[in-house]
């Protein structure tokens, strides 16, 4: 009896060398496909909303980079007790600030459209201000400028406030006493999206909208 037990104590023990359990099989060619079509799929719905959250949000920080350059000509004439005047190149990214000096100062050039080193078109100005630029594929749209005696009058006296290119866009005034011009900027990128930044003369402060399709843009 025990010689039994023994036995069958034996025979329930694995033996060394003996079979073990079957490798894990590998994958075929059409799984694989199957698996790559998934990805592609899938791909092809993330990364157009991808690219499209990455254009928006490159919208609205070329808004908020048109508020602050506001911002900075309003300090800046507000400092230097020097008007300030804001333009920029429709259907470009292309703006610049600089100051404005009388007849007896040194009157400033008219603005032109000069070619640069690389033949392509660049604001210019007689040494005054720095050309700037929004984030690419962000464009000025469209501007409305409400009618300024003050600058009414500047333009009178000197002519200095004229654009000296169709293409370059009537100035915004920022006076040393803090107000502005009244004015609103439309600025666009490719899907098309918009956005306005809206300038208020009185306070001198501009405030940035929401995105927008052109149904949406204000009349």
């Amino acid at each position: 009896m025990a010689l039994a037990m023994t036995s069958m104590t034996f025979r329930s023990r694995p033996r060394a060398g003996g079979r073990r359990g079957r490798a894990p099989r590998g994958y075929t060619l059409l799984e694989l496909l199957l698996v790559l079509a998934i990805l592609v799929a899938v791909a092809a719905l993330v990364v157009p909303t991808l690219f499209s959250s990455l254009e928006s949000q490159k919208l609205r920080k070329s808004g908020d980079q048109l508020r602050a350059a506001f911002g900075r000509a309003r300090v800046a004439a507000m400092k230097s007790g020097r008007i300030q005047l804001f333009r920029f190149e429709p259907g470009t990214g292309r703006y610049v600030t600089e100051a404005w000096y009388a007849d007896d100062e040194r009157q400033l050039d008219e603005m032109t459209l000069a070619q640069s080193s690389d033949n392509q078109p660049t604001l210019a100005t007689a040494g005054q201000g720095r050309e700037r630029e929004l984030p690419e594929g962000v464009l000025f749209a469209d501007a409305e400028l409400q009618p300024d005696a003050r600058a009414a009058r500047l333009e009178e006296e000197t002519g200095a406030l004229s654009a000296g290119s169709l293409s370059a866009s009537p100035p915004i005034v920022f006076y040393p006493d803090g107000t502005t011009s009244d004015a609103r900027v439309v600025l666009m990128n490719n899907k098309p999206r918009y956005v306005v930044v809206e300038l208020r003369g009185l306070t001198g402060i501009s405030m940035v909208s929401d995105l927008l399709t052109r149904e949406e843009l204000p009349q």
